[in-house]
């Protein structure tokens, strides 16, 4: 039977995944890895809820508001960053931002990506 750690919505907060960064570990790659693998996993899903509710009264509000999701989990991360270049932009911010790092580990990386590079 699975019981639930904490009553959080996420897994892992900040404060564990920084410790993580800090420690060298290889696990925050993988995490890292696996946030960003699962968004791209979701993006059918986000299409199917979209047609549910869409509506052609609304076409630029809805499509608007599909655009901005849509950016939102493949963000603006160049086709040249690896892996290691994410992990380190995601590392630093969860070292800048210490007031934040009680949140849950996929928001702050979700922030963290959509911070470092911006679409234009």
């Amino acid at each position: 039977m699975f019981v639930p750690l904490s009553a959080s919505a996420e897994f892992l907060s900040g404060n564990k995944l920084y410790e993580r960064c800090l420690s060298g570990d290889v696990f925050i790659r993988g995490y890292v890895a696996g946030a960003i693998d699962k968004s791209y996993a979701d993006l059918p899903n986000l299409m199917i809820l979209f047609l549910h509710f869409y509506d052609k009264n609304k076409h630029a509000e809805h499509t608007a508001h599909l655009e901005e999701a849509v950016r939102r989990v493949q963000g603006c991360v160049p086709k040249e960053a690896n892996l290691g270049q994410i992990v380190d932009v995601f590392c630093k911010y969860l070292k800048e931002k210490p007031a934040e790092r009680h949140r849950g580990g996929a928001a702050l990386l979700d922030e963290a990506i959509n911070g470092a590079w911006k679409c234009d």
